[in-house]
């Protein structure tokens, strides 16, 4: 087989930034909180425009709200990301888990710690998704 000396070549080039590696749960938390703490770049606000926090909601910690994100009365977010177009009902407590696009989640539920909720799926009303559970349509 012949091969060209030219496709033997690499070029190294340093780079100047910053790179997180986001294949895992943790590591996508991780570069959305450096996002938030200024690690990846001039800090920036989790909170989009365009989402909507009932008055008596409670935000604790980190958390980062999407495009046409609803937060009900009376809900809790501890660090959370929420992706675009997520409803989340009066009441519900949220810990630690991520929501994908147009989730729904109903009043009172409890999403636990380290919970996924892949885009499109809706949680009744009092449900309890456990820790670390990851859920798809």
């Amino acid at each position: 087989s012949s091969s060209s000396a030219a496709s033997d070549v690499y070029k190294r080039q340093a780079m100047n930034g910053y790179l997180q590696d986001t294949g895992t749960i943790p590591s996508y938390r991780q570069a959305n909180w450096d996002i938030l703490e200024g690690v990846a770049g001039p800090a920036e606000s989790g909170i989009h425009p365009g989402a909507r926090v009932a008055h008596s909601a409670t935000l604790h910690g980190r958390n980062v709200l999407g495009d046409r994100v609803i937060i009900g009365e009376e809900c809790q977010l501890y660090e959370c990301i929420l992706w675009d177009n997520v409803v989340v009902g009066p009441g519900a407590i949220l810990r630690n888990c991520i929501l994908g696009r147009n989730v729904r989640i109903g009043a009172a539920a409890r999403i636990e710690d380290g919970a996924v909720i892949a885009d499109n799926v809706h949680i009744p009303d009092g449900t309890e998704v456990p820790a670390n559970a990851r859920i798809s349509v």
